[in-house]
């Protein structure tokens, strides 16, 4: 088992200063943008004419004049996001985007699956889709956070073992370091079953004991032990290594598991007790990222909620969290402040700051099930040549992380002046508080 924690006080809800049948509703200012579910980017984005997107949003506040603050209201309700949206230097400075009212606003960035039907497979029952539209995708979703992908061993606390390429490994430590070529390990023979779907396998490698890649299976020799694996590991591979399978059509068993076979664009789920196709929504991860903030000054986000990216697998050696990747990414933003915004269902990490960031306030927000790491601040290029500055990350609540990747943080600092860490909850990953 495990548990992380590093508790310090921290509250989430607020208690209401205002009387019953006050009116408590938020004064509309001259500089104030509307969006709404069923506006229309036509309209002039007044609260009786609100815009439909982010993106109009954006322009709108381009034409407001003067430097005065203005903000982006957005009305309660899910707002799909087809592409990520690019915050970059053209935009307006001193912009708040929030939740108007106190409404419950989410960005979401995944696909619901539908079209499910009940079928056979390994003696049991299933749900199986058709996923021949969009079948590249690595993490799955339901109302309460991440599904569990299959997994060969079956059992989580069991590990195969395997060596580096006798030719290439010199002892060194340093097989497959900074390589994008692919890679050979041998694992024993009799530890392998012969698996339905190869390009449907994904390998887990932990190197070190710590180190997490997750590599596409190109082939595997069944009579040597031999697998080729798409990328080297990015701080190379011992002479032996723990690795297991994932994404195993021959292991889904179990109610809650799922299996997405990328050879029949077909995706497989096992219910849970009481699902019905009905009362249950699935859905995939699909965006890297919700929104890009690159060279932006003055971007506040208020009050929102920020749901469902996917991870992918990289084209060289990775470490997925100091990638371009999140719920939010930053490269060379000044002044953002996300203040008492939820994240979740993040395929890497939530919030990315990256690359000369600097003056960035992360505050009263709750981040949970996170796949490698909630919050990393990182040089990106790992030359050291990048640093973010003046970075405060305080009162939040930080949970549930390294649901694909194990090595995640709960706050990852890398190349980082001046940060203020203080009075998080920070608790259930698997490695690393801060």
């Amino acid at each position: 088992s495990f548990l992380l924690t590093a508790a310090m006080v921290f509250t989430l809800s607020a208690v209401s200063m205002f009387s019953e049948g006050e009116d408590v509703s938020t004064p509309i200012g001259e500089n104030d943008i509307f969006v709404a579910l069923d506006g229309n980017d036509a309209n002039n984005g007044t609260i009786d004419a609100p815009l439909a997107t982010v993106n109009a949003a954006k322009e709108k506040a381009k034409t407001v004049d003067g430097e005065d603050a203005v903000n982006v209201w957005f009305r309660e309700g899910r707002y799909y996001i087809d592409e990520t949206v690019q915050f970059t230097a053209e935009d307006r400075k001193n912009v708040t985007y929030r939740a108007y009212n106190g409404e419950n606003v989410e960005f979401f960035g995944g696909k619901y699956i539908t079209g499910w039907k009940t079928v056979e497979i390994n003696g049991i029952t299933a749900w199986m889709a058709d996923i021949s539209d969009y079948y590249d995708f690595y993490t799955e979703f339901n109302k309460d956070g991440f599904l569990e992908n299959t997994r060969y061993p079956e059992d989580k606390n069991e590990y195969l073992y395997a060596v580096a390429d006798a030719k290439s490994f010199d002892g060194s430590d340093s097989y497959g370091v900074g390589t994008s070529a692919p890679i050979t390990i041998y694992g024993n023979p009799s530890d392998l079953i012969e698996f339905y779907s190869i390009e449907s396998l994904m390998c887990h490698l932990i190197a070190r004991g710590w180190t997490d890649d997750i590599e596409n299976v190109l082939g595997i020799d069944y009579q040597t032990g031999a697998m080729m694996l798409g990328y080297g590991n990015l701080f190379g591979l011992p002479a032996e290594n723990r690795y297991w399978f994932n994404n195993v059509r021959e292991t889904l068993k179990k109610p809650g598991q799922w299996y997405a076979d990328k050879t029949e664009k077909k995706l497989y789920y096992v219910p849970q007790e009481g699902e019905t196709f009905d009362n249950t929504e699935i859905y995939v991860g699909r965006l890297d990222i919700i929104f890009s903030l690159t060279a932006t000054t003055g971007l506040s986000f208020v009050d929102l909620t920020f749901n469902c990216t996917d991870w992918e697998i990289s084209t060289g050696p990775h470490a997925p969290e100091y990638y371009s990747s999140g719920l939010i990414f930053m490269n060379n933003a000044s002044n953002t402040v996300i203040d008492s915004c939820v994240f979740k269902n993040a395929g890497t990490v939530a919030v990315n700051v990256t690359r000369d960031s600097a003056g960035f306030t992360l505050t009263n927000s709750l981040i949970t099930d996170t796949g490698v790491t909630p919050v990393a601040v990182a040089d990106i290029s790992w030359t050291n040549s990048h640093h973010a500055t003046d970075v405060k990350i305080t009162n939040n609540e930080i949970c549930h992380y390294g649901r694909v990747n194990y090595d995640g943080n709960g706050i990852g600092i890398n190349n980082c002046y001046g940060a203020v860490i203080e009075h998080n909850t920070i608790y259930d990953g698997y490695y690393n508080g801060i």
